[in-house]
């Protein structure tokens, strides 16, 4: 299978340093010389492993779909809650170190019973928002135990379409759209057979007001993601 391919040269091949004792006192003359070189060569190959690992790997696509927990800040906190999110992912890894995703979040929050500035009660109604945004990410690949580790940075911009009768309705209309730039992170694992797992947040910076009542708010999901990694082999 070409992952099993790619997973093992991953593997590190080169043998660790040692360090041979003599009978003289620790760290003096040329034994501690030797000692010293010792670690400092440790700590390079250390270093080095995610370099390796990186190298090695060749371009992939992923999908991920989980769910998690998220919610609405600014303007907006004051009448929501946490509640449930989604997400659902598609990279396109062209480098080790780098790729580009096509990344759609979504979030339900039930809304509390703190009046709006007109009066309004949103208690027992809804506030749903769907976030649709093409991100780019920068990873550092590692070798570790059965498999891959990824951690990541990512930010894009897209666009966000927000609902809610009462919430949204004092402006007339039960629907706000706006301009989405998140930024977040997250590390993925990804098994010798292509099966794979990622953890990620997200905070979405949502441009405008949300209604003429509220003058702002944006959003953040925390999500837990299953996924696949297929590896691109030439034809």
């Amino acid at each position: 299978m070409a992952f099993e391919r790619v997973f093992a040269a991953l593997q590190v091949t080169g043998t660790m340093p040692t360090v041979r004792h003599g009978h003289g006192a620790p760290g003096g003359g040329a034994e501690g010389s030797r000692h010293m070189r010792s670690r400092r060569h440790l700590l390079v190959l250390l270093l080095c492993l995610p370099m390796r690992a990186a190298a090695d790997l060749p371009p992939s696509d992923d999908c991920f779909a989980g769910a998690g927990l998220g919610n609405f800040t600014r303007g907006l906190s004051p009448y929501t809650q946490a509640g449930l999110s989604w997400g659902l992912h598609i990279t396109f890894n062209n480098t080790p170190w780098a790729g580009a995703e096509i990344n759609y979040q979504g979030l339900r929050s039930a809304l509390q019973s703190t009046p709006l500035p007109n009066g309004a009660n949103p208690e027992n109604t809804l506030l749903v928002n769907d976030i649709f945004t093409i991100d780019f990410k920068g990873t550092l690949p590692m070798a570790l135990g059965p498999g891959i580790i990824e951690p990541y940075l990512l930010g894009g911009a897209g666009y966000s379409w927000m609902w809610s009768p009462v919430l949204l309705g004092s402006s007339g209309s039960t629907i706000d759209s706006a301009g989405a730039f998140p930024v977040g992170g997250g590390v993925s694992y990804i098994f010798r057979n292509g099966l794979a797992l990622d953890s990620r947040f997200t905070y979405n910076f949502l441009t405008g007001s949300r209604t003429g009542l509220i003058a702002n708010g944006d959003s953040w999901t925390a999500t837990v993601l299953l996924g696949v990694r297929l590896i691109n082999t030439p034809l």
